[in-house]
């Protein structure tokens, strides 16, 4: 694959040759990082109880790069391959909305049905929004749409999370065999566009 060379995806392109081809990233589990006295976790990171957990600063244009991971869920899903993407991030607050935009805008309306935009909310350094799209597929007694969820926490400079894809079924008995539940992943790395001077 041939990365455009334009803003951000220079450096998208490079990473992207540091990865393994299957590489999934984790966001930092909390677990494996437990809080001292008096704190409490914000994100991905511990705070003093006594203080809020301020949500960072996410909003801006971002360019995104897509590796394909762990595949329970599509027939097509090639694991490692490698996709650009670009997105809008508008945050108000903890509040946030995610517009994938471009070629990948499209392409995620036309699979998915709906507009191609996620949301959610922002708790320290970790972002998290939900899309839920609008075709519904029918088989027997069994309907299904697809659901989205971003997940992406900083790690400066850049982003890094992961996009995750399943049925949301209408929970009859039939869809335990004709549209089990399942998972299909990719690696996240983000980053953002400057503001215009």
């Amino acid at each position: 694959m041939t990365v455009p060379e334009t803003r951000g995806y220079r450096a998208l392109a490079t990473m992207a040759a540091m990865l393994a081809p299957a590489c999934v990233l984790d966001l930092p589990a909390a677990e494996t990082g437990p809080c001292g006295f008096s704190e409490r976790l914000c994100g991905t990171r511990c705070i003093d109880e006594a203080f809020a957990c301020e949500p960072d600063a996410f909003e801006g244009t971002y360019v995104i790069l897509l590796i394909a991971g762990v595949n329970d869920c599509f027939d097509d899903w090639q694991t490692g391959n490698v996709a650009v993407a670009e997105a809008e991030v508008v945050q108000q607050g903890a509040e946030v909305g995610v517009t994938v935009t471009g070629i990948a805008g499209g392409l995620f309306a036309i699979v998915f049905g709906g507009e191609p935009v996620f949301a959610g909310a922002v708790e320290g350094d970790v972002l998290a929004a939900t899309f839920s799209g609008a075709f519904a597929t029918s088989e027997a007694s069994c309907t299904w749409t697809w659901r989205s969820r971003i997940e992406m926490t900083v790690q400066d400079p850049d982003f890094e999370g992961r996009v995750t894809y399943w049925p949301q079924t209408n929970g009859h008995p039939s869809c335990a065999e004709i549209r089990p539940d399942c998972r299909s992943v990719q690696t996240l790395i983000a980053v953002r566009n400057p503001d215009p001077e």
